[in-house]
Order: C-alpha cells, then sequence, then structure tokens
C-alpha cells in the first residue's frame, strides 16, 4: 500500500492534467495522469487509485462515460468532475451528480479549494474495490 494517497487524473489536455497533478504533489500525493476516459479506466484496472479527478469533455470516452463505469467497477472509489465551461447547471453536470459525481468543480482550478476537496474525499474513507480486480 502506498503512504501517500494515489490519485488519478484524466484529462485530454496537458497544461490541465500538469496543473492539477503539480497541484496534488505539492500536497502530497501520489499521481497517475490518463489523457482519457479509456487510459484512465485501464489504468484503474493496472492500479486503483483512490481517487479519480475526471474531465467532463474528452476524446473517445467523455467524463459522464467514464464516470458511470468507474462507479459500476469501483462503486466506492470517489470521483471529482473538473468542468471548464459557464457556471451554473448544465444538463452535462447534472448527468454527472445524478451518475455518482462527488464533486463537481470549475476550471481554472483553484489550488486550495482542489485539494481540500480531494483531502475530503480521501479522509471519507477507502474505495471499495471489487475483489474480482484484485486478483
Amino acid at each position: 500500500m502506498p503512504s501517500n494517497p494515489v490519485v488519478l487524473v484524466v484529462d485530454d489536455e496537458a497544461s490541465q492534467r500538469d496543473i492539477a497533478s503539480e497541484f496534488l504533489r505539492s500536497n502530497g500525493f501520489e499521481c497517475l495522469l490518463a489523457t482519457n476516459g479509456e487510459e484512465a479506466l485501464e489504468q484503474m484496472r493496472l492500479s486503483p487509485a483512490d481517487v479519480v479527478v475526471l474531465d467532463t469533455m474528452m476524446p473517445k470516452k467523455d467524463g459522464v462515460e467514464t464516470l458511470r463505469e468507474i462507479k459500476k467497477c469501483w462503486p466506492g472509489t470517489p470521483v471529482l468532475m473538473m468542468w471548464e465551461g459557464a457556471r451554473g447547471t448544465t444538463p452535462l453536470l447534472g448527468a454527472a451528480r445524478s451518475l455518482g459525481a462527488d464533486v463537481v468543480m470549475h476550471k481554472p482550478l483553484e489550488e486550495e479549494s482542489f485539494v481540500s476537496q480531494v483531502c475530503r474525499l480521501i479522509a471519507e474513507g477507502p474505495g471499495l474495490r471489487p475483489s474480482h480486480q484484485r486478483r
């Protein structure tokens, strides 16, 4: 078991991945990176993260599709969705919340509130990892 919590950061924009992972690493988290939903799911199969930070709009498999699969296969894994759009309720954010997103934050991320939310998700307890994922 790693000494520091592991966060999977999923975003197709390199600059956004870099910002989120730098905020997390500078606050003691280990980070795994993925550029789309397909990579994120493969990474979770190989080594499930304690928390997933997930962009909503990505090629190949968007954030809502990816969220649905994460919650199906790793139901106890907290997911923080990132959104780069107008503030307020949109159908996409509503779908993310209804599918189990634990937190939805707007980009650009602000370090203190972002790290605080990830810490809160970690403190709520370890994710449930189905036994078939740990063979």
